[in-house]
């Protein structure tokens, strides 16, 4: 008889794999090394050479097959994928969103007018404006809704220290003490500052701290969301980049609603009332 190969998957499932199945097993598992052997490789190179960037088309041929040989591997051993299940977790949740869109648009269309969704829009993004600029950054550069998620640009770039310039005008705080103020604000929410050149004005740095510091920020506004583009620059003759800003990806877009209940809430507070009085 030609060797077989036998054993159980985690769900205890007895797998036996013909000679064909077993060679071609290994076959994959081959080229998987292979590719994962070019990868570090190219790695390696960058660590040796300084941090020499390491271009995507570079290294897109290698994951490619190592993500094709390792799906046609699991596939085979009948093991079940980690990324499959997540997929497939992400399709049913997406799925039950739709549903409950769907039921949702034809409920609103038979009560709400088009001006009545443009004021809620409109209101929506003003809310996401505030929050921004409650978390020390003073624009947003695009909003835009799906039909099924929304789209948000975050810059990183604008700093928001009107009320430190406002207590400026006033004279309640020494003149040019505004971007201090402001930098000691966002540095405590842990992001990492920069100047160029020694100027007056301050940048996030791109690195650990400062990503971890927006990703709290916009979990703690938004919890469905998910940053899907950072965009960095350069800026004098620091060797650091700036993470100037980040696009993210709403799936619920009942996060805004509730960030925008949350805000009136504390609009009308009592402690809200006094400061306006005074």
């Amino acid at each position: 008889m030609p060797p077989t190969l036998r054993f159980r998957t985690p769900g205890n499932e007895r797998v036996v794999l013909d000679q064909a199945a077993t060679k071609a097993s290994i076959s994959h598992v081959k080229e998987c090394l292979l590719a994962l052997s070019f990868l570090q490789g190219k790695l390696e190179a960058c660590q040796t050479n300084g941090g020499v960037d390491v271009l995507l088309d570079d290294i897109s041929p290698a994951l490619g097959v190592m993500e094709h040989k390792w799906t046609a591997l699991v596939e085979l051993l009948s093991v079940p994928s980690a990324i499959a299940r997540n997929v497939a977790e992400r399709s049913a949740a997406l799925r039950e969103a739709n549903m409950k869109i769907r039921l949702l648009e034809e409920k609103l269309g038979g009560e709400i007018t088009g001006e009545q969704v443009q004021c809620a829009l409109y209101n929506a993004s003003n809310a996401l404006q505030r929050w921004w600029k409650e978390n020390g950054f003073a624009h947003i550069s695009s909003i835009t809704f799906g039909e099924y998620a929304c789209t948000v640009e975050l810059s990183l770039s604008i700093p928001e220290f009107s009320p430190w310039e406002d207590a400026e005008d006033r004279g309640q705080i020494a003149p040019g003490q505004a971007m201090i103020l402001w930098a000691q604000s966002v540095q405590q929410h842990g992001f990492v500052l920069m100047s160029e050149d020694h100027g007056r004005d301050r940048y996030v740095v791109d690195c650990d701290a400062s990503s971890a510091a927006v990703e709290k920020i916009i979990k703690t506004g938004l919890p469905s969301a998910q940053i899907r583009e950072r965009k960095t620059v350069r800026r004098g003759h620091d060797p650091r980049l700036c993470l100037n800003g980040v696009t993210i990806f709403i799936r619920s877009i009942e996060d805004i609603w509730m960030l925008m209940s949350k805000q009136e809430q504390t609009a009308n507070s009592p402690a809200a009332g006094e400061g306006n009085g005074a």
